[in-house]
């Protein structure tokens, strides 16, 4: 048995013996100068944490199996993959605590403005203040506030429990059961996206849904880029629709030009809210058993027409 993982760099400071003992293991990364035909090479099963999978791949590649090391499935043209006879199967859950940190961080960071008082010491401006403290308006108290969570699987229902103990309100909000969308925007003084990408939700969050927030609420998406329109974002900010935003994704990655990334009241890290070293290595784990479940002729977590679909 050897197994190809296409682009497994974010993965070689872990322990990937339970891997290893499958058979062959062998990882690139995204970056090697090495043609595709190599990189899929002898592969019984491919492993992919965002390669594409292309027609071409599909083409090369021996491998009947894919499994994806992350949960979602965007961007997988899955009746391609059927067509080849391909099985894919994806990880839910593996990075419910990681995610829902990061999102955490963005909330406290949005109420108190953490990573400007950070620039303001780095930049020496409380070393040159004439004041024992420099303060910024509109910072706010999270205990009171109304935090909406819309789509409340795993991750959403972990960010509620976490925004509990601060003291928030927490609004859950299903695409798929509640219908007052315009009055869960209204009523939100923070909004919280844990939605997959899908046709649906492509550009869920444009001029509309955002001119009927508070002009006070923050807007965070840890999820998936392309759920919110950032043209839409954009005017957002910039008209006082709404307050500020924090995000972890983009619809384009790594962004390329984007004004947001230089807007004063929008916040963004690198998609890294599943990257923690526990994540990475539960994700690890989630792999060998979708790998050893496929070897046992019993596949688990499988996507599209093969099996169920991401929730």
């Amino acid at each position: 048995m050897q197994i190809n993982f296409l682009d497994g760099e974010y993965f070689e400071d872990l322990d990937l013996s339970v891997l290893k003992s499958f058979g062959a293991l062998r990882l690139f990364h995204t970056s090697d100068p090495i043609p595709l035909s190599e990189r899929v090479e002898g592969a019984d099963i491919l492993i992919s944490n965002g390669w594409p999978i292309t027609r071409e791949l599909l083409e090369l590649s021996k491998a009947k199996y894919i499994c994806l090391s992350y949960t979602g499935y965007d961007g997988i043209d899955l009746d391609l993959c059927k067509s080849y006879g391909i099985q894919i199967s994806n990880i839910p859950g593996y990075a419910t605590e990681s995610v829902a940190q990061m999102t955490m961080l963005h909330i406290l960071n949005l109420s108190n403005r953490f990573y400007d008082y950070l620039a303001d010491t780095r930049r020496g401006d409380w070393k040159a203040s004439e004041n024992f403290t420099i303060w910024k308006p509109n910072t706010h108290q999270l205990k009171g506030k109304t935090l909406g969570i819309l789509g409340y699987g795993d991750i959403g229902r972990r960010v509620g429990e976490l925004a509990s103990c601060w003291g928030m309100q927490v609004l859950p909000y299903s695409l798929r059961r509640d219908s007052d969308f315009e009055g869960f925007l209204s009523s939100c003084d923070m909004i919280s996206i844990h939605l997959p990408l899908t046709p649906e939700t492509q550009k869920l969050f444009a001029t509309r849904e955002m001119q009927m927030m508070k002009d006070s609420a923050f807007l965070i998406c840890t999820s998936r880029g392309g759920i919110i329109d950032e043209d839409a974002l954009l005017e957002a900010l910039d008209k006082g629709w709404i307050a500020g935003a924090g995000l972890d994704v983009l619809a384009v990655e790594p962004p390329v030009g984007s004004p947001l990334l230089a807007h004063p009241n929008c916040y963004i890290t690198p998609h890294a809210g599943w990257a923690l070293q526990e994540a990475r290595q539960q994700a690890i784990t989630c792999v060998s058993d979708n790998i050893r479940a496929y070897i046992d002729g019993n596949p688990i977590n499988l996507i599209g027409e093969w099996g169920c679909q991401y929730v």
